[in-house]
């Protein structure tokens, strides 16, 4: 079961250049949906390694990835505004939606950078049944507290974003 799951994200990674290669129309929103797809299908993988995960190599590899969790909710709010709208470019205010992702990136930058032992350790703690990895401040813009709270702030906001969408543009 468990490695059902990790194919099934393998296979999400790879799904959008498969879109990207065979694509025929809404060429920018198609764009938007293969981000989606592989943001998604990378945090599924992710989270797969942390939880069923044996591999502290693999599971240190995965420790760099999550600021990119931020980037599923606006690429699937571009993907759904540009089919709904019929327009797929982005207006200067649009790359707001970045910003928790950069900041969180920024925050990340010093930990891309650590030693491959560090990791290890972080990744032992994660494998462990310990799981707590606040004292190793991962991310040096966001505590680890703020983090888990932005992220499930983050999907609310964009859950209820793309009803709003769908309930606006139904009546039009």
């Amino acid at each position: 079961m468990h490695s059902t799951i990790a194919y099934t994200s393998l296979l999400g990674i790879l799904l959008p250049f498969v879109l990207l290669y065979f694509n025929k129309g809404y060429l920018t929103a198609n764009r938007y949906l293969a981000a989606f797809f592989f943001f998604s299908s990378l945090y599924v993988l992710e989270n797969f390694y942390f939880f069923y995960g044996t591999s502290l190599d693999k599971i240190a590899f995965f420790t760099n990835v999550h600021a990119f969790f931020y980037l599923i909710g606006p690429f699937a709010f571009f993907y759904v505004r540009s089919i709904l709208r019929d327009n797929s470019k982005l207006s200067k205010t649009d790359y707001l939606h970045f910003a928790i992702f950069v900041i969180s990136f920024i925050g990340y930058t010093p930990y891309f950078f650590s030693s491959w032992d560090y990791k290890l350790t972080v990744a032992q703690n994660l494998y462990s049944d310990n799981w707590d990895i606040s004292p190793f401040h991962l991310n040096k813009i966001f505590l680890h507290e703020i983090d888990q709270v932005l992220n499930v702030l983050h999907t609310y906001f964009y859950s209820f974003s793309l009803w709003y969408l769908l309930l606006h543009y139904k009546n039009l």
